[in-house]
């Protein structure tokens, strides 16, 4: 077997090990990944690539672990103002959205401003430059 063809096989064997609902450890240590994190990354890349059937399970499962994280935080430690929680739940909800792929417009409106306006955008910078309405956004367009 090729190299190529065994690490296909290693990331295919270890989604279906988390699907199984073993940890990262375990999987690392069953498909002989060096630790953990190898472990995560491979499922990832398989995810990415939509090697394995059961990668829209996959995705669900992972969905509703995120789920249940946040409902144990918000609302009962969010509105008590612990700000650990908050920061904690904001990180599930960037996670939610990179896994579901909602991420995708801020990608897309950076590409837009390169594009029309011939501006880098740096994501969390506000600036008063950019258009606002649809007859500023075409004052940047070429002619046609």
């Amino acid at each position: 077997m090729s190299s190529q063809a065994l690490a296909r096989w290693r990331r295919c064997h270890a989604v279906e090990l988390v699907l199984q609902g073993m940890k990262y450890d375990e999987v690392a240590r069953q498909v002989g990944y060096a630790n953990r994190g190898t472990a995560h990354r491979a499922v990832a890349q398989a995810l990415s690539e939509r090697l394995v059937d059961g990668i829209d399970e996959l995705r669900a499962l992972e969905v509703a672990r995120l789920d249940a994280m946040q409902a144990a935080l918000w609302p009962p430690q969010v509105e008590a103002g612990d700000t650990r929680a908050s920061m904690t739940v904001i990180r599930i909800i960037d996670r939610r959205c990179r896994l579901l792929g909602l991420d995708a417009t801020k990608r897309a409106r950076q590409r837009f401003d390169t594009l029309v306006i011939g501006e880098e955008s740096n994501p969390g910078e506000a600036t008063d430059e950019r258009p606002e309405t649809a007859g500023e956004v075409s004052q940047g367009l070429p002619a046609a």
